[in-house]
């Protein structure tokens, strides 16, 4: 089968390789931007202003809080692990 159906199925098996490579890019980049303790950190001070500004009440905040803070630890956990 090899070239021939290589040749006959590249109309379809190209585009779908493309996506493939599209969407482990974005999953990447968003694990990234996950992991990422900076991101946290400006994630927490628009938390913190959204707070400020009524946008959110105390209890919402505090639940995201907790899980920014989870993130964090994971991290911090990851690093020691690691280096």
């Amino acid at each position: 089968m090899g070239l021939l159906a290589n040749i006959l199925l590249a109309p379809v098996t190209l585009p779908v390789r493309g996506l493939n490579f599209v969407f482990r890019e974005v999953q990447e980049a968003a694990d990234r931007e996950r992991c990422d303790p900076d991101a946290i950190r400006r994630e927490m001070l628009d938390l913190q202003r959204r707070l400020d500004a009524g946008l959110i009440d105390e209890a919402a905040y505090d639940e995201a809080e907790a899980e920014l803070l989870a993130r964090l630890n994971v991290i911090a956990e990851r690093q020691e692990a690691g280096g």
